[in-house]
């Protein structure tokens, strides 16, 4: 089993999630004005993006140009797509993210703590809100008890 095969809310179930609710955001922050390049990115991308209308044209186009502006922004935090995250296998937590932020400066491994988990879908977004949750469980599991990766 790996991310990928969490495809429904039910499947969650093997992980101890059972119950889904809305919560209010636990972080406040200000927000920020992007920067002229990310402004220039998307206005040149979203349509390129949209009319090639696939899952990687999204990834690539539309959300890691936003996610390494907050690399800039923010140095200590850093960005990885499509690495390997093998975390339990017994629990089906294997397989490949698109993107994950850390909030440590060391741009080579995956150090705790994960702060961020980015799963891109082409259409609809809840087919791919079961296999995100699983990976946001398994960066659970990484702060809680391994310090690197």
């Amino acid at each position: 089993m790996s991310y990928s095969d969490f495809k429904s809310l039910d499947t969650l179930a093997s992980l101890g999630i059972d119950m889904l609710e809305p919560v209010p955001s636990l972080i406040q922050a200000d927000p920020i004005s992007p920067s002229d390049f990310l402004q220039e990115a998307l206005k040149r991308f979203v349509p390129l993006a949209t009319a090639i209308n696939t899952e990687k044209a999204r990834s690539e186009y539309l959300i890691a140009p936003i996610l390494s502006e907050i690399t800039v922004i923010n140095p200590p935090i850093s960005l990885f797509s499509g690495k390997n995250f093998n975390v339990d296998p017994a629990q089906g937590l294997t397989g490949f993210f698109d993107f994950i932020l850390t909030d440590n400066p060391d741009k080579l491994t995956i150090k705790a703590p994960v702060v961020v988990v980015v799963e891109a879908k082409n259409e609809n977004i809840n087919e791919g809100l079961p296999q995100c949750l699983a990976t946001m469980y398994a960066a659970r599991l990484v702060n809680q008890k391994e310090p690197e990766m």
